[in-house]
């Protein structure tokens, strides 16, 4: 459990300059502009591909990578190795002030040192996720890629319905326990402040550094206690890119998931897919109290849809 906890703290903590070093594979060419496919003019595009070429890059956008031309059959292998140092995919994504999404997955939970026994098996969970995003930069930090300023605040708003893992104990020994599966509703709430965004060269990728604080908890089918949690940390957080919502935290806070409740660490990582086909996720949550009390880690996977595309998808099929 140390081993797992130093590893996670180590890839939290160097994740975004780890990140910046594989950015990008496109090489960057000194003195010369790389085109980019998903954004460049006709007029641009015919100096580099035929005209037939050109028509079908437009019409395939947006392009995730350029290799996607030869995979679709646009250009052969051999001119997208002759055009590398001259072509780039960037990839952009227009954020909502508020967006909101559907989540269907799994979880496994596991706690360590609880005498008894150890949980381990994916409880399913269906929730609700809303985002709301409010841009407090100044027009001249944004114009002049300023590192530090007011930033962007950003809410994040849970709500999941999950057969989850909840600690039982004998009251005449406490020290007896063991973890039993339970429906609960669970809700969770974080507010996040980024003043340090750093914008990685040659790419759409974004890294928004800053405060953030998480209330929430869950509820039990057999107890009538609302187990609370609290957390205030760091957080790491990537936009702008095919990782968009990308999101490590690292804090310290209070946690009811158990009947007796604990003051913990708590590192929190969250990692959206939506190059796959199928957007996917996974999340890892770890608590410890670097002590002899139970620590907890989950392990979270399963998919997610945008509601909006939902709603359109519903109004194109009810309009005809």
């Amino acid at each position: 459990m140390r081993r797992l906890i130093i590893g996670v703290v180590f890839v939290v903590l160097w994740w975004p300059y780890l990140s910046v070093a594989i950015a990008d594979n496109a090489p960057v060419v000194i003195g010369a502009v790389l085109v980019d496919i998903n954004s460049a003019k006709a007029s641009e595009l015919v100096k580099i591909f035929s005209a037939i070429e050109t028509m079908k890059v437009i019409d395939g956008r947006p392009w995730s990578s350029t290799e996607e031309l030869v995979t679709k059959g646009i250009i052969t292998e051999d001119k997208h190795t002759a055009l590398q140092k001259v072509i780039i995919a960037k990839v952009r994504t227009s954020e909502k002030p508020i967006a909101s999404y559907f989540f269907l997955g799994a979880e496994y939970t596991l706690e360590s040192k609880s005498g008894q026994k150890n949980f381990a098996k994916p409880f399913p969970f269906i929730g609700l996720r809303v985002n709301t995003l409010a841009d407090t930069r100044k027009a001249d930090d944004v114009k002049n890629n300023v590192l530090f300023s007011t930033g962007k605040v950003r809410t994040q708003l849970d709500f999941r319905l999950v057969s989850t893992a909840v600690e039982k104990f004998d009251p005449t020994n406490p020290a007896n326990t063991n973890l039993s599966a339970e429906r609960s509703f669970d809700t969770n709430v974080a507010l996040f402040w980024a003043p340090f965004i750093l914008n990685i060269n040659s790419s759409e990728r974004v890294w928004e550094i800053g405060p953030v604080i998480k209330v929430g908890g869950q509820t039990s089918e057999t107890e009538q206690n609302f187990f609370w949690r609290t957390m205030g940390g760091i957080r790491f957080m990537e936009t702008g890119s095919v990782m968009n919502g990308t999101y490590f935290d690292v804090g310290y806070g209070y946690s009811g998931n158990f009947l007796q409740p604990k003051y913990r660490m708590k590192i929190e990582g969250f990692l959206p897919m939506y190059d796959l086909g199928v957007p996917l996720f996974l999340q890892t949550t770890l608590e410890t109290d670097f002590g002899s009390k139970p620590d907890l880690v989950k392990i979270g996977f399963g998919t997610f849809f945008d509601s909006s595309q939902i709603l359109d998808k519903l109004k194109k099929l009810t309009s005809g």
